[in-house]
């Protein structure tokens, strides 16, 4: 992993406060071969982690997908204890007290597109645990979460009981679109 420097263009970048909530930080994979000229061939890779909190790994794990895929790799931390000692799993619900965790989301992916030129309607979205459901129709299935009242879990439990996939094929590509 190479060492983060001011006027780097590539590589791995340090974690840094969201501006829309600096309560949250992220941190991006730049692939080499990215330049500003031809960023609009670029995607954002959105990979949340799981429970354990380890977004490093995470990024390291998409670094190699990265350069192949043409996509800067946007990791957000969504840490344990923001508004109170015994909240764990709080990002896995579009809203929690006070947070919408979808415009946190949301606000680090236009940071990302601002920064690096990249377009921000379309994205990859890729994640552990209850993340699956981001990849899944992320708009969609946070929008009937609020509506119901729902956790993520027992809708994700619900829509693999509805929406089996067979073993060998493949999901169609997942992509979510925001303004």
């Amino acid at each position: 992993m190479q060492l983060f420097r001011i006027d780097q263009a590539t590589g791995y970048f340090p974690f840094q406060a969201c501006r829309a909530d600096r309560r949250f930080s992220y941190g991006v994979y730049v692939p080499p071969g990215y330049t500003r000229e031809g960023a609009a061939a670029f995607r954002i890779l959105v990979a949340v982690h799981g429970s354990e909190r380890a977004p490093e790994v995470v990024r390291e794990l998409f670094a190699e997908f990265a350069q192949e895929a043409r996509c800067i790799v946007l990791v957000p931390l969504f840490p344990v204890a923001v508004t109170d000692d015994e909240e764990v799993h709080n990002y896995i619900f579009l809203k929690y007290r006070d947070i919408r965790f979808d415009r946190v989301l949301l606000a680090m992916v236009d940071e990302v597109a601002e920064r690096f030129c990249v377009p921000a309607g379309k994205l990859w979205l890729a994640g552990f645990s209850g993340v699956y459901v981001d990849a899944h129709g992320y708009e969609a299935f946070f929008n009937s979460t609020a509506l119901l009242g729902a956790p993520v879990l027992l809708l994700v439990w619900l829509a693999s009981r509805i929406l089996p996939v067979a073993h060998g094929t493949h999901a169609p590509e997942a992509t979510a679109t925001h303004e």
